[in-house]
């Protein structure tokens, strides 16, 4: 378990700016185009096979392993929540 903190410390400096990226451009649902062009370019930078989704929003990417007889799948929600938030908070 201390390896996977460890490798995931030293992403740091990569999720960060991601993070922030977000929520600076938060996107609603159905709408997210920003959002998508912005993870498929993170993808194809990790050098992974995009899935053609037939869809304008959204994205899929095929990370193969060492062994072609396991499956795993990740799934995660892009669009932002319509709410206000204070003027001074920094993101």
């Amino acid at each position: 378990m201390d390896k996977i903190f460890s490798e995931a410390n030293a992403l740091t400096d990569v999720l960060i700016p991601i993070f922030h990226h977000f929520h600076r451009f938060p996107e609603l649902s159905f709408k997210e185009f920003e959002t998508t062009r912005f993870i498929r370019e993170e993808l194809k930078r990790l050098d992974l096979d995009i899935l053609d989704l037939g869809m304008e929003t959204g994205v899929a990417a095929l990370l193969k392993g060492k062994h072609s007889n396991r499956l795993a799948a990740l799934r995660a929600d892009m669009d932002a929540v319509p709410v206000t938030e204070d003027e001074g908070h920094a993101v």
